[in-house]
């Protein structure tokens, strides 16, 4: 039971990164992979999955007037 809490705690910039859909959620997991067992790397994964997460938008506006085609 203490290892799996200890397991979970450790993946918790992952998870955070994955949840929120984070467009680095892949670095993220990487860093927080090979690096998290520096606290260093730790809360540098924890920070990166933190910010801002940008989502890309594909919207666009089509106008259509009567009469044109």
């Amino acid at each position: 039971m203490t290892l799996v809490l200890l397991i979970l705690l450790y993946f918790v910039p992952s998870v955070i990164g994955f949840s929120r859909k984070h467009h680095n959620a892949a670095a993220i997991f990487l860093v927080n992979l090979l690096l998290g067992w520096t606290v260093l790397g730790w809360t540098a994964s924890l920070v990166w999955s933190l910010t801002a997460v940008n989502y890309a938008r594909d919207e666009r506006i089509v106008v259509i007037r009567e009469g044109e085609q």
